[in-house]
Formats: structure tokens, C-alpha cells, sequence
């Protein structure tokens, strides 16, 4: 042999054997604690690295079915979540028997220097075996009152998953879905942190182990998804209880105007299907079918009742309802645990009507928080204040006897020039309004009124004047007046009209007012005066 080449193989011997001899290259040594775990169509195998500081990665090795040898490289950086740093754990998948197989998982440094080949052998599950896996992938997400358990079937197997859990009484509850697919079921009511178990089996009955999920709920409105109306003491067809649960403000219930009703003989019940902790109710009195009826019709007062068998009803409490208010209607009470509740509407009329029901368990009733605030807000156009800086509208001072008909105005408050009583003594009714002194200020007609009935109104469109070719047919626009004891603000958005009839920018503009239709009319007005059209205006017509 040449010298010089047998001094180099002497180099390379010494260097491998120092390499070897610090740990550095190839003596890693063998992965520790190799073990396999069958699942459906896989296998997982689990080890504890090297303890080296230059391992890299396992080499994973088999051979298939069909006699090929599958590799896998599985980096250190694999770690098994639940163990923590240096503790591998992998999924083998791809199988589709169920025939045992041999895995060598050799270790090998960063130079690619492996370490001993350890071996493990395990035979993958079919598919009839996923039933023991689906429980542990359940999750828990809390609702109010509750929870939404969810889980994963990667594996489209049909299982019986059972979610159990104690309700606010305290008895175990049990939901039940047979499903092939990831899915998911919505669990209430518990009001306390709960533990919830998660079992799934197999047609032939076979159980999984329980999967425990520790749950706290969430506190809050109780959702409508979980209530039904399932009877009421009377329904107008058109207007059925289910509209109570829609979130809706303008479809409501409304008794059957044919049935009448004593005072508490108006009511819904409400279902929650399971019985639930509250200590709130919220009511929305809705829009009504038309003004007339809101506050003829709609309740004085309401009265709540309770039960858990959906037969023996407990008062909760009676309570004002102001009419005038269409939200700013929640009622607090101490807590307790019902299925079904009780509202009477309570009035005196022959029916009555309501447009929302929420419940709640919570420190505040908050759904209409934002509705009922800006409820409350002072309007502006409810000033009573006379401002002299204001053009109201006024009869015509010293219209001729022709241009008023069966009607008389007469001013009634000294200190308010613009307050005037309108009462009417035959049919057909008018008289003129002043002449505008220039441009108004707007198309919305703001005026404060009290008024003895119901009646419908009419202004007559009179540009440069009434009497510059009078008020023709189809130049009106009617508008209606409810009957009021007290002082009511109303207010009208007559832009169209504005547009129609070129009235409202020039001076000696005017109109003709009827005031109803007959005799027997007592309509006081203040304030009646024109304003710009803002947006969100609070109820223009």
C-alpha cells in the first residue's frame, strides 16, 4: 500500500473515533421509550430524543402494503405538546388495513450522522374504531346560560355522541346526536361554572372514555332560539304572538278585536323549552296598527307570572307600563329558575296588543339600551316656549267672511300669541293661515295640539296667496290628527307636497287649513311653525 494513502485512512479512522468518542457525530445514541398507539387508518409513535445537543431528527421507516419502504423524516423540533421539550410524537396515516406493521425510527445529528435504529410494531384501526377517538376532540365554548359542545369526525364513521351536563335545578340533562360529520349541539341551562361530560359510541354500543370539559357561562339575554309562544288568549290572524320573538318593532301581537277580554284577560305565554335562571323581563310596546290604537289599546300595566311544569303559575310582580313609551320598558326582580312565563297585558279596551318579550339574567336589560336612552332624550320640538324670533303659522288676521267656513279661532293663552282653539260648527271646516313673510325654514310642520276627537286635516297649497286664483282641487295634502287630552307634539314632513306645489320658498306664501270634517271639532294648536328636515328626525310623518 502507498504510505502516503495509508497515513491518510490512519487521519481518518482517529478523526471518526474523537468524533464518536465526544458525543459530537455519530454516538447520539438511540431514541428512548419508543412506543405506538393504533388509530383510525394510523398510528401514532411516541420517544424521548437523544439527549445531545447536535440531534436533528429521526428517520421513520416501513414498508407498506404493497411491499414499498415509506420514509419519514420527524424533526426535534416535533415536540409532544402535553410532555414538552425533547418529547417526540407523530402520525403515521395512510393505512388501510388493519395488519400489523414494523416502524425503525433512527436517530441523526445535524452532519447526518445516524444513531441506532430502534423498531416498535403496531396494527392501525379501521374505521368501525373511531367512536373512542371523537370524544376527545370536544370543545366547549359558553353561552349565556350554556354552552356549544363541538367536535371533529375526520373519519365521516356514524357515531352517538352524548353531551351530559347538570341544569340549574341541579338534574342531569343528556343531549344526544347521531352524526357522520364534524358537528356541534348547543346545551342549556346552567347558570353555574358546570363540567360537562362528551361519550361517543358505535352501533354495537360500544362507549368511548369520557372527555370532561369545565365550563363557566356566560351571563345575559336568554336567546330567542331557544323560546316559542305556545298559546296566548287570543290572536289577530294578521298579527300573530310568534312576532313577539323577532326582534321587530314593527310586526307585533294583537288580540282578536272580536274576543273581548276583563282587564287581565290579555296574555301570552312564552317557552323556553328548559327552565332557565332570570331576573330581568324586557317588553317593547311596538308600533301598533295605527296610531289611533297605541295609546287607546295598548297596556297600562303588566303583570308576570312563572312556572316549571307549565300548569302552576307564581306571580312574579305587577308593574306600570307607560304607554307613551314604546321602549324603556324593563322590569327587575330577584332572580329565579322558570321555564315558562306569564305576561298579561293588562287594559281596560277589548284587546291590546305588544311587540317584543326578552328575558334575562344579567345586572341591566340591555338589548334597546340605545333605543330606550334616546327615548328619554328631550326633543326639542316638545319646547313649549313661545320665541318671538319664530314665524308661526296663525289665522289670517282680518280674512274676509268668504274665505272661512263653519269654523271659529280664538286665541286662549296671553303669553303665547301663537296658541289658538279651532272649533268647528258644520260640515266641511276651513279657514286661512297667515301669509309667510319669506322663505320658511324647512318642509317639516312642528305644532303642539290637544284635541276633543280624531279627525283628518287637509292643507291647501296657496302660492303668493289665497287669494291669487284660491286653493284648487288637487293642490291639498291630508294629514291626521289624533285625538288628545294632553299636550302632544306632531310633526310632518311635507317636502313632497313642497316640491309639488312650488310653495315654501317664496313670500305670501300660504294655506288653506280644514280642520276635519264636520261640527263638534275642538282643536287647540301652539307653536305651529316650519323647521329644516334633519336626519334621524325623531318621527316626522
Amino acid at each position: 500500500m502507498n504510505m502516503k494513502k495509508y497515513i491518510l485512512i490512519l487521519l481518518a479512522i482517529a478523526a471518526l473515533s474523537w468524533s464518536c468518542d465526544d458525543g459530537k457525530d455519530g454516538n447520539i445514541g438511540q431514541v428512548q421509550s419508543l412506543t405506538a398507539e393504533p388509530r383510525i387508518q394510523s398510528v401514532i409513535l411516541k420517544w424521548t430524543n437523544p439527549a445531545v445537543d447536535n440531534y436533528y431528527y429521526s428517520m421513520v421507516r416501513y414498508v407498506d402494503a404493497a411491499g414499498d419502504t415509506v420514509k419519514m423524516k420527524v424533526s426535534k423540533y416535533s415536540d409532544y405538546a402535553k410532555m414538552g421539550s425533547g418529547y417526540t410524537s407523530v402520525l403515521i396515516p395512510g393505512f388501510t388495513d388493519t395488519n400489523t406493521y414494523e416502524f425503525f425510527v433512527t436517530p441523526f445529528t445535524s452532519d447526518g450522522w445516524p444513531g441506532p435504529t430502534q423498531s416498535v410494531s403496531c396494527a392501525p384501526e379501521d374505521v368501525a374504531s373511531s367512536y373512542k377517538y371523537i370524544a376527545s376532540t370536544a370543545k366547549a365554548e359558553p353561552y349565556v346560560e350554556g354552552a356549544y359542545v363541538s367536535w371533529v369526525n375526520d373519519y365521516n364513521a356514524p357515531v352517538t355522541v352524548n353531551v351530559s351536563f347538570k341544569d340549574v335545578n341541579g338534574q342531569t340533562q343528556t343531549k344526544t346526536v347521531k352524526s357522520d360529520k364534524s358537528d356541534g349541539v348547543e346545551i342549556y341551562a346552567f347558570a353555574e361554572p358546570t363540567t360537562i361530560t362528551v361519550t361517543t359510541s358505535d352501533a354495537s354500543g360500544n362507549v368511548s372514555e369520557p372527555t370532561t370539559l369545565e365550563c363557566t357561562p356566560l351571563r345575559g339575554e336568554i336567546p330567542h332560539n331557544r323560546m316559542f309562544v305556545p298559546v296566548s288568549s287570543s290572536q289577530w290572524d294578521a298579527f300573530p304572538a310568534k312576532n313577539l320573538l323577532d326582534y321587530d318593532v314593527e310586526t307585533i301581537w294583537i288580540t282578536n278585536p272580536g274576543i273581548v277580554e276583563p282587564e287581565y284577560g290579555h296574555w301570552f305565554i312564552i317557552d323556553m323549552r328548559a327552565p332557565h335562571k332570570i331576573n330581568w323581563i324586557e317588553l317593547v310596546r311596538g308600533k301598533g296598527t295605527n296610531a289611533n290604537n297605541v295609546m287607546q289599546t295598548a297596556p297600562n300595566k303588566v303583570r308576570f307570572e312563572y312556572s316549571n311544569d307549565g300548569q302552576n303559575f307564581t306571580e312574579i310582580g305587577t308593574y306600570d307600563f307607560d304607554s307613551k313609551l314604546n321602549y324603556n320598558h324593563a322590569y327587575n326582580f330577584d332572580p329565579l329558575i322558570a321555564r315558562w312565563i306569564r305576561v298579561y297585558a293588562v287594559t281596560t279596551m277589548p284587546f291590546s296588543f305588544m311587540g317584543e318579550f326578552l328575558a334575562y339574567y344579567a345586572d341591566a336589560a340591555d338589548h334597546y339600551a340605545a333605543e330606550s336612552a334616546k327615548e328619554l332624550q328631550l326633543d326639542p320640538d316638545d319646547d313649549p316656549t313661545y320665541y318671538p324670533s319664530i314665524e308661526y303659522m296663525i289665522p289670517m288676521a282680518g280674512a274676509p267672511a268668504g274665505w272661512v267656513n263653519n269654523v271659529t279661532a280664538t286665541a286662549t293663552n296671553p303669553d303665547n300669541p301663537s296658541q289658538y282653539l279651532y272649533k268647528t260648527t258644520g260640515g266641511d271646516p276651513w279657514l286661512p293661515l297667515n301669509k309667510m313673510s319669506g322663505p320658511v325654514a324647512g318642509p317639516v310642520l312642528v305644532f303642539q295640539y290637544k284635541c276633543n276627537q280624531s279627525i283628518r286635516c287637509e292643507f291647501f297649497w296657496c302660492p303668493k296667496g289665497f287669494g291669487v286664483g284660491g286653493p284648487a282641487g288637487g293642490k291639498e295634502t291630508a294629514f291626521q290628527v289624533n285625538a288628545a287630552a294632553e299636550w302632544t307634539t306632531m310633526k310632518i314632513n311635507f317636502s313632497n307636497s313642497f316640491s309639488s306645489f312650488g310653495w315654501g320658498s317664496n313670500a305670501n306664501d300660504q294655506v288653506r287649513f280644514d280642520v276635519g270634517d264636520g261640527g263638534g271639532t275642538e282643536l287647540e294648536i301652539r307653536n305651529m311653525h316650519w323647521r329644516e328636515y334633519v336626519e334621524d328626525d325623531p318621527n316626522p310623518m
